[in-house]
């Protein structure tokens, strides 16, 4: 990789992060509900879309690849994996935490169903920061290694583990997912 590429992928990464976080700043600034709905829902939808591909779509993928190209695609799924995940998962849960103290939806609900909420989003947390962060952070330290086929069996184990944790973080999105559509309803 040369050095105008890394500074192109970091710039790329770096912008995962501000752009969405910008937005919500500016949203929650100006206490328009529908513009911190609409952030709310917009980066909750790509992070779930993520979640899907990575679970569901990838996982079966990169079972059909050789070591080679795993390596090669574990260097370009790291600003997914180790900027956006991370950043949605501390995002989406607050804008919708805001909105709902905002519009007053935890009221009349059992405690148990908050607390469930909680739970949930603490889960979430757990996989983003505890198991999708580290191994995108393995993943971007197999450049390091010495080797290719130690780089090849090491990204294909790593990639592997993204998979299953982004297909785990998935369930428990359609989870909260469900939880919501409920809070909108009654």
């Amino acid at each position: 990789m040369t050095l105008i590429d890394a500074i192109k992928k970091q710039r790329f990464a770096s912008g995962m992060i501000i752009v969405p976080w910008l937005f919500f700043i500016i949203f929650v600034a100006s206490g328009n509900l529908l513009l911190l709905d609409y952030i709310h829902v917009l980066i909750g939808a790509i992070w779930t879309g993520t979640d899907v591909f990575l679970g569901l779509i990838f996982n079966r993928v990169i079972k059909t690849l050789d070591g080679r190209t795993k390596y090669d695609i574990s260097q370009r799924i790291l600003p997914m994996s180790l900027y956006f995940i991370p950043s949605a998962t501390i995002l989406t849960p607050l804008a919708g935490m805001i909105l709902a103290i905002k519009e007053n939806a935890f009221n009349g609900l059992s405690t148990e169903f908050i607390v469930s909420l909680f739970v949930i989003g603490i889960i979430l947390l757990i996989i983003s920061f505890i198991l999708i962060l580290p191994t995108s952070l393995k993943i971007r330290n197999l450049a390091n290694e010495i080797g290719e086929e130690v780089k090849f069996a090491k990204s294909s184990y790593l990639l592997r583990k993204l998979t299953i944790y982004g297909g785990i973080q998935l369930l428990f999105q359609v989870i909260i997912i469900g939880f919501m559509a409920y809070l909108v309803v009654f």
